[in-house]
């Protein structure tokens, strides 16, 4: 008999439940990892690592773990179908978990201070702060979170303190992208006033076209 597992890691709890899940799939087929491996494309350390919870596993082992364990007790396909969705399923909430913890790891403790600025200095501080307080997200997906509208170029340029947003529209949706919207919009929205002067008529038409939420509507219209 082989030494005992180590107990899963649940330090991220939605990985140590795929962890879990995995195992129980395994037992059920009365399966060691080496008979496991000779059914799938992965060696046993690497099937071991996938159901330990310390780390996530590429999907492709996720799915090869589930079909090594569901053909060999030669369910009906339905069975097999739910018990690889469940695995899925899993994997997606595992992969979604570890993301974040990866964001709140780069996460500044540092507020920024709209309130406090007072030039165009100011401005790009306080938009630094604004992105590493939101984990220094990747330009790229800075652009993929504003649909397009700041390339990441350009948010790259902002996030080095290289520019500032050339309009209020870039700027909104920055700030969209580092996760700041609704009320807490107001002081950020003064701020662009105070350094930007009072938009046009054109400006105006434009911002109430993208700036969704009511009360972000409301918050411009009064500023």
């Amino acid at each position: 008999m082989g030494r005992p597992e180590k107990p899963v890691d649940h330090t991220v709890p939605a990985l140590g439940a795929l962890a879990e899940h995995l195992r129980a799939m395994r037992r059920d087929a009365c399966l060691t990892y080496r008979q496991l491996a000779e059914r799938t494309h992965y060696s046993s350390a690497q099937l071991k690592r996938a159901a330990s919870g310390v780390s996530l596993p590429s999907y492709g082992l996720v799915l090869s773990y589930a079909r090594g364990c569901n053909n060999y007790l030669e369910r009906a396909g339905t069975a097999q179908w739910r018990a690889r969705m469940q695995a899925t399923n899993l994997y997606e909430e595992a992969r979604e978990a570890v993301h974040r913890n990866r964001i709140e790891a780069r996460a500044s403790a540092v507020r920024p201070k709209p309130e406090y600025v007072r030039d165009i200095a100011d401005l790009s501080g306080a938009l630094r702060d604004a992105w590493a307080r939101a984990g220094r997200l990747p330009s790229r997906k800075m652009e993929a979170r504003s649909g397009g509208q700041l390339p990441h170029s350009t948010a790259h340029a902002i996030c080095k303190g290289r520019s500032v947003p050339r309009d209020f529209r870039q700027f909104a949706t920055f700030l969209h992208a580092c996760e700041i919207s609704g009320t807490a919009l107001g002081p950020w929205f003064r701020a662009w006033f105070k350094i930007c002067g009072r938009p046009s008529e054109k400006a105006v038409a434009a911002a109430l076209q993208f700036l969704w939420q009511t009360d972000e509507r409301r918050i411009f219209l009064d500023l």
